[in-house]
C-alpha cells in the first residue's frame, strides 16, 4: 500500500537541509523579504513550524509552544531541531488508520480526514520553501536552489539501495 510516509519523510528531510543552510547565510538574510515585508526568511522559517504545531494539535491534541522568527544563525538552529522532533511525530501519526479529525479554524467548526491534514503538511512546508528560496534569489544570494530539496534528491540522497 502507498503511504504518506514518502511525502512526509521528504518533507522532514527538505526542512532540516534548508535550515541548515540558511544557518549558513548572514543572519541579515533573515529579514529579507519579496513583496510583502511582513513575509520575511525569518518569519516563513518561524510559519513552517507554526503548520506543523497546527498539524500536531488537530492529530494529536499537542499544544504549540511560542514560537518568535529568528534573527540568527542560533535561533534557526533552535528552530531546525524543534521541527526535527514534530516532524517524527507527524510520520508517526500516518501509520495510524485513517479517521475524520474536528475542529475549528478561522472559517468555523470544520472536519477533515487525517490524511487530508497529513497530506497538507508537505504541501505547506513546500510552498514556504519556495518563498523562501524566492526571496533569497531577488536580492541576489543564489547557493540555495530549490531543486536540491526536490523528492529526486531526497530519494538519491537518502535510499541506499540505489546507491
Amino acid at each position: 500500500m502507498i503511504s504518506l510516509e514518502t511525502s512526509l519523510s521528504h518533507m522532514a528531510w527538505a526542512d532540516n537541509k534548508l535550515f541548515t543552510e540558511i544557518k549558513r547565510l548572514p543572519n541579515e538574510s533573515l529579514s529579507l523579504f519579496g513583496h510583502d515585508s511582513e513575509w520575511t526568511v525569518g518569519r516563513n522559517l518561524m510559519h513552517i513550524l507554526q503548520g506543523v504545531q497546527w498539524y500536531r494539535f488537530l492529530l494529536l491534541g499537542s499544544q504549540s509552544s511560542d514560537l518568535k522568527v529568528p534573527t540568527s544563525a542560533a535561533e534557526v538552529e533552535l528552530l531546525r531541531v524543534q521541527l526535527s522532533d514534530m516532524y517524527e511525530s507527524l510520520i508517526v501519526a500516518a501509520t495510524q488508520p485513517d479517521a475524520m479529525v474536528e475542529f475549528e479554524d478561522e472559517g468555523g467548526k470544520r472536519c477533515a480526514p487525517r490524511s487530508v491534514v497529513l497530506s497538507q503538511a508537505p504541501y505547506h512546508a513546500a510552498e514556504h520553501r519556495a518563498n523562501i528560496v524566492g526571496i533569497l534569489h531577488a536580492h541576489g544570494e543564489r547557493s540555495i536552489h530549490l531543486d536540491d530539496y526536490d523528492v529526486w534528491a531526497w530519494y538519491y540522497e537518502t535510499q541506499t539501495e540505489t546507491k
